[in-house]
């Protein structure tokens, strides 16, 4: 898909970048189209933010000044009162979630869609055009739907869900 549009529209040929981390390729927003050590939005960059910030501070917890207030920390933690067993198990409810809410699809995802579709169409697109076209497209199949349950057990084994 990615190579018809590039095709058609030889200007996003500078936005396309390959990711640092899994080597795929997407289009980033013009801003960035210069940079060469960008992460996919499929994950990479999550991952890379978080592992940078544990760095951090591990970083920081070497140093006195975090050994300090490590230990201020847990000792505040073992001074503190124990909260007492509960006897019964807590139920968990969870909440009906309405088909294909917003609140279901990744923001960050969206916000991808949403900048690559304006990027692709030449104009601004709405977050809620997006959404409406996200939930019109996507939906979950039911698990009655067709096929040898063999063929798919032998196909989620090979690309788990």
């Amino acid at each position: 898909m990615l190579r018809s549009i590039l095709r058609t529209r030889a200007d996003l040929r500078r936005r396309l970048k390959r990711c640092e981390h899994c080597n795929i390729f997407f289009l980033t927003d013009p801003r960035n189209a210069d940079r060469d050590d960008l992460r996919c939005p499929f994950g990479c960059r999550q991952a890379h933010r978080t592992r940078a910030a544990s760095q951090r501070s591990a970083a920081y917890y070497r140093t006195e000044a975090g050994k300090i207030k490590k230990r201020a920390l847990n000792e505040k933690r073992r001074n503190s009162p124990t909260l007492p067993e509960a006897t019964a198990e807590p139920v968990v409810t969870q909440a009906p979630l309405t088909p294909l809410s917003a609140e279901r699809f990744d923001p960050e995802m969206v916000s991808y869609l949403r900048m690559v579709t304006g990027v692709i169409e030449g104009r601004r697109v709405s977050r809620q055009e997006i959404l409406e076209t996200l939930r019109r497209v996507v939906r979950q199949h039911s698990m009655a739907a067709g096929g040898n349950v063999l063929y798919r057990m032998c196909r989620w084994n090979r690309q788990p869900p």
